[in-house]
């Protein structure tokens, strides 16, 4: 029996993730359980039907016949009384949960050691697993005219987006008041150049107190760093190298004994 056992909760919109699960965990022998609310008439047929009044006792029973080491919860089902919700309150101790808040982000990241063959091998994995035609995935695609309308919006929904199509947004501006203190020190790192003294000299107008910029060769005109006096700022212009440690000890010696302590935004 396998070492890993995954219980997902999902709906029949899950399906296509469903499938790609599947497709890893037996590659790497993971045994995965899918449930999801019997009326779901997208659901697949091998999954476990779940009615949404099933007792206490009845989940009880099917927790500890799967014995998960791992709840992925892919529903939006988290007010009280919710079947995903349920479920959660039942795992067995040592359980770990994944949320739908945990799995779907809004800023994209790569694992460490994440390099191009990596992502190629996943990229014609995925497409390998890819047979679909249009009528398969017909109710997932949302028009782009649906985007600010729809709501909500399942994680694995797909956007019709012509080459012909313009989508309006609103743009907030950002709020920097709070984000800078007078008495701290901020460090950038490799941004003496055009970039770095802009966003520099954003900082300074919105309060940061002491900035320090980094860069191996860090010819910096003197005129610009003339420009910050009277604004109560003090801006340096270090060399240092971050592929030399001892060179990063020397700037980071420096910054602690004439700078206030640093902070990070």
């Amino acid at each position: 029996m396998p070492r890993n056992r995954v219980l997902v909760h999902c709906s029949g919109s899950d399906r296509f993730l469903a499938m790609a699960l599947s497709r890893r965990a037996v590659a790497q022998a993971i045994r995965v359980t899918f449930t999801c609310d019997n009326q779901d008439g997208r659901r697949d047929t091998s999954w476990i039907q779940l009615n949404t009044r099933i007792t206490d006792l009845s989940l009880h029973k099917m927790l500890c016949l799967v014995k998960p080491t791992l709840f992925l919860e892919l529903t939006a089902g988290t007010a009280p009384g919710a079947l995903g919700h349920r479920i959660a309150l039942g795992l067995p101790s040592g359980c770990t949960r994944i949320s739908l808040s945990t799995l779907f982000q809004r800023a994209s990241s790569l694992p460490l050691l994440c390099g191009p063959k990596v992502l190629l091998d996943r990229l014609a994995d995925a497409v390998s697993g890819a047979r679909l035609s249009s009528s398969d995935i017909r109710d997932l695609v949302i028009a782009l005219g649906s985007i600010n309308t729809l709501y909500p919006r399942h994680a694995t929904s797909i956007i019709r987006w012509p080459s012909d199509g313009l989508f309006e947004t609103e743009a907030r501006t950002l709020d920097s008041r709070s984000i800078f203190s007078r008495d701290k020190t901020y460090l950038l790192v490799g941004l003496r150049g055009q970039i770095g003294q802009s966003l520099c000299e954003w900082m300074v107008s919105n309060g940061a107190g002491c900035v320090c910029l980094t860069s191996r060769h860090p010819n910096v005109h003197e005129r610009w760093l003339e420009s910050f006096r009277g604004t109560g700022a003090t801006v340096k212009v270090l060399a240092m190298d971050v592929l030399d440690v001892s060179s990063i000890e020397r700037v980071i010696k420096e910054i602690r004994a004439s700078c206030p302590p640093s902070r990070r935004c």
